[in-house]
This record gives C-alpha cells, structure tokens and sequence, in this order.
C-alpha cells in the first residue's frame, strides 16, 4: 500500500500530491491541480484569502494538517467527486467543521452570492478532483498539508 503526500497552498489555488509508489519508469507520480477555497460573499474578499480561514461559511479552510476519511463515519456525502477532511489533533480549525475536497461547476468564478462552491470546502474542476480522487483511494492514509 502506498501513501500520498499532499500540499495546498490557499493564496497560490494549487494543490500537489506526491505519490510514494513508483509508475513503471520508477518515477514517482505527481498531481498538481488548481483549486480554490472560501468565497466572496458580503465583499468580504475571502476566496483564497488565508487571512480569513478563521470565518466560518466564508473563510477558505483553516492551514494545518488533514486527512483523508474516504471509508470511517461521516465519510459518505452528496457534493460531487466529495471527499470529507479530517483535521489532525494540531489543526486549529476555528470551531469550524465539515470540510471536504469536491468538484464544482464554477470553482473559479467571484463567488458573489448565495449558493457558494465553497464554504470553505477544496474545490475544483470535475476532471481535476477525479483524477485526485483516483490517487486518494489507490494510497489509503494520505496527508494533506494546507499552508497560506
């Protein structure tokens, strides 16, 4: 069994995972896919914006260290290609909660007004989140780092 290491950087809307098992070259696999977190609502100026990961329903989600629960409890969602994140036990999450990673129609748009892509949720193209989603269930016990 493999394991993928990943990092997000919110102000950069970039996410890249390494994967630890060799393709058949013997290089090892590595996803990079843009992504967007938090939203504009109010004019609050928040989508990306690290400085607001404290906000609920606004803020992207908050930098730390998350998991993966791709089979545990809560794991099971309605938003497409979804994936809940679990913040590891050092994660300040700001008494925020139920981050996933999904694919959305308009991950990249203002993020205006109501019906958000992201509440704090990852969130990116379809195509993008399933070829994730692909590495994700290959490698149980991934990591995700989110820095600003």
């Amino acid at each position: 069994m493999g394991l993928a290491t990943c990092l997000y950087s919110i102000t950069l809307g970039m996410l890249s995972c390494v994967s630890d098992i060799p393709g058949d070259d013997n290089s090892y696999g590595v996803l990079t896919i843009s992504v967007a977190s938090g939203n504009n609502g109010n004019n609050m100026q928040c989508k990306n914006n690290p400085g607001c990961t404290h906000l609920q329903n606004r803020g992207p989600i908050p930098q730390g260290v998350w998991t993966w629960n791709v089979n545990g409890p809560g794991a099971t969602n309605r938003k497409p290609n979804g994936i809940r994140l679990v913040p590891s036990a050092n994660t300040e999450t700001y008494n925020r909660d139920g981050f996933l990673i999904h694919s959305c129609l308009n991950a990249f748009g203002p993020s205006l007004g109501p019906r958000f892509c992201s509440e704090g949720c990852i969130t990116g193209s379809s195509n993008d989140m399933q070829k994730l989603n692909e590495l994700i269930f290959s490698e149980p016990d991934n990591t995700l780092t989110v820095t600003d």
